[in-house]
């Protein structure tokens, strides 16, 4: 009965522009944003809103009424948390030349891409498609559950896929939706097992349920600032100079972590509703792809001719650590000559990473670390980014780079993911009183 057109895929806030879907039954539909009334939309079934001035996790809620004021359908949508480069949904209508319905397909590509392939089924058997905005659907029996299915594949080779359910008598979902919360433990605290965890976290002042605990694979996403891969290459050297042979053990990750980078420099995809920046990032690698410094001293990403948006960059690479709801950081190297051009500031950057649950490491590699001796800019020149970065700290030689990695070898391995149930916004989560041992990753 109602969908979304407009899919939030990028950083989201400020005043933002809604479009919707809707079955000809319906006569208007409400906006919620985190459970408050922010408008009524009515046909052509678009608004704006404003989200305010902070990148904040947030939920979406489209309440379709039909003319009585009775609720005929909804639909939901998470803005500023991860989710696919693409996505897609239905729209089922009754068909206006007879008892039959039809679907109507939308889709959106966070690259811009256009389809490749279409793939739509129905109970299995494939359907024949013309136009994606009208699909006849065949015959069924209203008393069982059919499910209506489809599949596209993008030219850049991102994927989404649509489902919807028809028919069948209203039941409990047979599947819970569960959300992961990463905590910290503190030293030598020990868990409980998941069930025992029962009434730790709470949020909206009630109680949640906890349906698991576990340690799992970590992910790193390093932002690369300035001149950090020169800066990195420059370390690597200084492996061979004697007493820091021994260093090369500890400046790297176990097999269960991947990391990857992210540059400062977007490119730009642009469509009718709003302007998307998408920030070029490497492949996850792991230790089994060699040493740290050896990929990251030959990193080659890609990037666009533009103003380098640090804070930004942090900020997105924060969402795809947040991805897979595993163990997570993200770590800014801060190299030689990093400036600041965008208009998202650290301190922004820096709350919505606590919001996310997702902790912030900087590091300064470049030499001007060490001091004005170095013989490199000062500190102060028009842009530069180290002064919005206070808590940076120094790694511009082997031996302290090889400290910044055990802290942050020694955070990850305090993290473990609680998994509640329900579908639940993880910057609403709180600690109760009996939580013990423990605290929130931020």
């Amino acid at each position: 009965m109602i969908a979304f057109v407009t899919l939030f895929l990028g950083l989201v806030y400020g005043p933002v522009l809604v479009e919707l879907s809707a079955a000809p039954a319906v006569s208007h539909i409400e906006l919620f944003v985190d459970g408050n009334f922010v408008a009524e939309v009515r046909s052509p079934w678009v608004t704006r809103i404003d989200l305010g001035p902070e990148i904040v996790p947030r939920e979406l809620v489209a309440v379709a009424r039909d003319g009585s004021g009775s609720q005929v359908g909804e639909a939901r949508q998470w803005i500023n948390r991860p989710r696919p480069g693409a996505e897609a949904g239905f729209v089922i209508e009754r068909s206006a030349r007879g008892p039959g319905r039809t679907a109507r397909l939308h889709w959106r590509c966070l690259t811009g891409a256009q389809p490749v392939s279409l793939r739509v089924s129905f109970d299995g058997q494939p359907l024949e498609v013309t136009d994606p905005a009208r699909i006849p659907l065949p015959s069924y029996s209203s008393g069982t559950t059919h499910i209506l299915l489809a599949e596209i594949d993008f030219a850049d080779g991102l994927s989404a896929t649509a489902v919807a359910s028809l028919g069948g008598e209203q039941q409990e979902e047979a599947l819970r939706e569960l959300t992961g919360l990463p905590i910290r433990l503190e030293a030598k605290a020990r868990l409980p097992k998941g069930e025992r965890l029962d009434g730790w976290f709470a949020s909206a002042g009630r109680t949640l349920t906890t349906a698991a605990v576990e340690e799992g694979p970590a992910e790193v996403v390093f932002v690369v600032a300035g001149n950090a891969v020169n800066d990195l290459r420059a370390l690597t050297s200084e492996l061979r100079l004697p007493g820091a042979r021994t260093l090369a053990g500890t400046i790297g990750f176990s097999k269960e972590t991947g990391y990857r980078f992210v540059r400062t420099v977007p490119s730009t995809v642009e469509d009718s509703r709003e302007t998307v920046r998408l920030f070029p990032m490497s492949r996850v690698v792991t230790a089994a792809d060699g040493s740290f410094l050896r990929i990251a001293g030959a990193l080659d990403l890609a990037e666009v001719y533009g103003a380098r948006r640090l804070a930004e960059a942090v900020a997105v690479a924060g969402l795809s650590a947040a991805g897979l709801e595993r163990r997570r950081a993200v770590v800014l190297l801060l190299g030689s000559g990093a400036v600041e051009e965008g208009s998202i500031d650290a301190a922004r950057a820096r709350r919505y990473l606590s919001r996310l649950r997702v902790p912030l490491f900087v590091w300064s590699i470049g030499r001007e670390a060490e001091g004005p001796d170095s013989g490199l800019p000062a500190a102060g020149v028009p842009g530069d980014a180290r002064p919005d970065w206070p808590e940076a700290v120094p790694v511009s030689d082997v031996f302290r780079f090889s400290e910044a990695v055990q802290a942050l070898k020694k955070g990850l391995a305090a993290q473990r993911i609680v998994w509640v149930e329900g579908r639940l916004n993880p910057a609403s989560i709180e600690l109760t009183p009996a939580a013990t041992g423990v605290a929130l990753v931020r």
